[in-house]
């Protein structure tokens, strides 16, 4: 299913960040997302962050990282941007407004460029320009000294990481992706470098499969339509619901 809406004219050539949940991989533009299937198929193309997650505030015009936190009893998803962060039970937001520092990082920092759950550890990683900490959700929420040896270099360990990084996350298949501009590049968690192949790097246009500008107007059945806020608009709305209650269900299980 995909949504054919005004929003769709403009396919996104890069992305601000990526959320994995269990069944689903969203990614964010400025203020909309796009998402995929388990399959990598397209479900839902340019809907409104805010309209989903209604509580995020205002300000928060620009997704520059989000992941799904799994310690405790309920995951949340964690949004940033700029200096601050919000949390969210579902879709709804779960706590006030906070400072990026929570997450051990020096008060010098103005923004992340990604955060991740590492396949491999189950730990949490925040990359800023050229170098990266990583967070343990059991202990370093109360004692950030309690994992030494950070900030380290990215490109030190991620061998073949492009920097800087717009976005990361480790999908189903056990690799942590890694996006940079137009392109993106799959890493083995196991030998520690990107893979070099022909498939690598892709295009994020393609990997979302967003309509071209000229066949934006066409519906699935190969028709075109001169008024998109009638039939197609229903159908992104339909899309859109149905989305939101199965990833509600996705995140909380």
């Amino acid at each position: 299913m995909v949504n054919n809406t005004e929003e769709e004219i403009i396919c996104p050539t890069s992305v601000d960040a990526v959320l994995p949940t269990r069944d689903f991989i969203l990614f964010f533009k400025d203020q909309l997302y796009w998402s995929l299937d388990a399959n990598l198929d397209s479900v839902v193309q340019g809907a409104s962050v805010h309209t989903f997650w209604y509580g995020l505030p205002p300000s928060f015009t620009k997704i520059d990282a989000v992941y799904r936190r799994l310690a405790g009893d309920t995951p949340t998803i964690i949004f940033f941007s700029g200096k601050n962060y919000v949390e969210f039970t579902s879709n709804q937001r779960s706590d006030i407004v906070r400072p990026i520092v929570d997450f051990c990082l020096p008060t010098s920092v103005e923004k992340v460029d990604a955060v991740f759950v590492w396949g491999r550890n189950r730990k949490t990683y925040i990359i800023v320009g050229d170098m990266y900490w990583k967070f343990d959700e059991l202990i370093s929420r109360t004692n950030c000294n309690a994992i030494s040896g950070y900030p380290r270099s990215v490109q030190r360990i991620w061998r073949g990481v492009p920097l800087p990084v717009d976005s990361a996350f480790t999908s189903f298949d056990d690799h942590t992706y890694f996006f940079r501009g137009e392109n993106y590049w799959k890493f083995n968690n196991r030998k520690m470098r990107v893979v070099e192949n022909s498939q690598s790097p892709g295009k994020i246009s393609k990997l979302l499969q967003c309509k071209d500008k000229d066949t934006n107007s066409q519906i699935s059945d190969g028709t075109t339509t001169t008024d998109p806020g009638n039939a197609a608009c229903q159908q992104c709305s339909l899309t859109t619901g149905l989305l939101v209650i199965y990833i509600l269900y996705t995140v909380t299980s």
